[in-house]
């Protein structure tokens, strides 16, 4: 039988964002998301910060809600979004540089 997919829930693990020690789960980014978060993207340009919170809050599909993505520095939410952009394109490098990352900083207890 082929590639089997459901469209209630992906076959790829979420994506986890940390945020104070809460992790936030972003289990599917679909085109209806994407087109969303690229009306924001355009605004982002224009120089409209706000419009990063809302791209932020738009991709993880409201699993991070607008209260706290508006708490976050804006260069980590520039941060967060080109970890997801990695995360969505290049899956297997990510999950390698966080695993090498875990494993510093094991070694540096």
């Amino acid at each position: 039988m082929g590639f089997k997919v459901n469209t209630k829930k992906s076959i790829f693990k979420p994506i986890e964002i940390e945020i104070d020690g809460k992790v936030y789960e972003i289990k599917k980014i679909t085109t209806e998301i994407l087109e969303e978060v690229s009306k924001y993207e355009e605004e982002a340009r224009q120089g409209k910060i706000g419009a990063l919170v809302r791209q932020l809050v738009a991709v993880s599909g409201g699993a991070i809600p607008e209260s706290v993505a508006k708490k976050i520095d804006i260069r980590d939410i520039i941060g967060i979004l080109d970890y997801i952009s990695k995360c969505i394109y290049n899956p297997e490098k990510v999950e390698n540089e966080v695993e090498k990352k875990k494993e510093n900083i094991r070694k540096k207890k």
